[in-house]
């Protein structure tokens, strides 16, 4: 590939040869004079030092501290990703059906469809077009999965559900498994059934070992383009929006809301019924107990407003000065009211 046509496809500010061929794509420290890389930060500056560099791909404010070919870019994560998908496309269906995927005679397999060994498709699933199902998949009964979708080995999405198209569910992930729904009755603790679903709308990708609790009664949603991370848990009958990104171990209580372009930072707790408008981030850690309002940026472990939560932190970190100081001034009126007759320092 040349630096012309990488510079097309990401859409670049070319400072170098259009004719310059490049055979590979590395890491700064490891960039030579046939390879390219993405300056990511400015300490990755310093890495290719010394080095007679093929090609490398900065945003606007490196262009001047450095002297090697480059290609200039507005956004490098985009850029990254456009480069990285036409460099390695997904993998496209085989077609091939496993002997031993177990498949309902009354199950719906679009065209070219891949289902891998021990997959099993329950009674009137309906699987559309160019779809991979990967190995020890189980899909249950009415459950649709749409066109281009990628499920990897050991997915579990259980009956009725739907699943959009283009949707990534990654390894070990549970779609649909019953919501924590429970009350407390005479003889104990009693189930309440849960007898809703979920609908993933398309372009979603769920990650390893995720789940997705079905709705009580109606529907949980994931919203168009939603990106969900590892590990994430998501309560029966939350509805959440487009283009949400829901980040490693956050767990999102029943009911939930959420507007669009939201996003949840790791180990954020939402508790239930709780409306989060959009665009709106929950830091770190963050455990939420009210509601958010539009573009509203939460922080902390009671889930503060962030100007209040950084003037907490602040605070906190002078407390050791103001303690030293307030007894300072303790001794200092002590020392005086010794110094005052009997009666002045009575008074005082």
């Amino acid at each position: 590939m040349t630096a012309g046509e990488i510079s097309k496809i990401i859409s670049g500010k070319l400072l170098a040869d259009p004719d310059l061929r490049l055979t590979g794509f590395c890491e700064p420290r490891e960039v030579d004079s046939t390879s390219f890389c993405f300056i990511m930060k400015k300490e990755s500056l310093r890495e290719i030092e010394g080095k007679s560099a093929g090609l490398v791909i900065i945003p606007a404010d490196y262009e001047q501290l450095i002297s090697v070919p480059s290609i200039v870019v507005e956004n490098l994560a985009v850029a990254l990703a456009k480069l990285l998908s036409k460099l390695f496309p997904l993998a496209r269906s085989s077609g091939i059906i496993h002997q031993r995927a177990i498949i309902s005679e009354s199950a719906k397999v679009g065209a070219n469809v891949e289902i891998g060994a021990g997959s099993v498709i329950g009674e009137d699933v309906d699987i559309g077009d160019n779809t991979i199902i990967l190995q020890n998949v189980v899909i249950g009964d009415k459950t649709r999965v749409g066109k281009n979708c990628k499920i990897y080995s050991s997915v579990s999405i259980y009956h009725g559900c739907a699943i959009g198209n283009s949707v990534i569910i990654h390894s070990g992930a549970v779609i649909g498994a019953d919501g924590f729904g429970y009350t407390r009755g005479d003889t104990g603790i009693l189930k309440i059934e849960q007898i809703g679903n979920v609908i993933i709308e398309d372009n979603v990708e769920i990650g390893a070992n995720s789940c997705i609790d079905r709705a009580t009664i109606g529907s949980t949603k994931i919203g168009f383009g939603t990106k969900i991370d590892n590990q994430v848990q998501i309560g029966h009958n939350c509805k959440i929006g487009r283009f949400n990104i829901i980040c490693g171990q956050a767990g999102l209580a029943g009911s939930v809301m959420s507007g669009t372009g939201v996003t949840f930072a790791g180990q954020v707790g939402v508790g239930d019924h709780l409306k989060i408008g959009d665009g709106a981030t929950l830091g770190p850690t963050t455990q939420l107990a009210v509601d958010v309002e539009p573009g509203q940026t939460i922080l902390g472990e009671k889930g503060y407003p962030a100007r209040v939560y950084l003037r907490k932190l602040f605070l906190l970190e002078k407390l050791p000065e103001y303690v030293k100081r307030l007894k300072a001034l303790e001794n200092e009126i002590s020392k005086k009211s010794q110094d005052l007759p009997p009666e002045k320092a009575l008074d005082h």
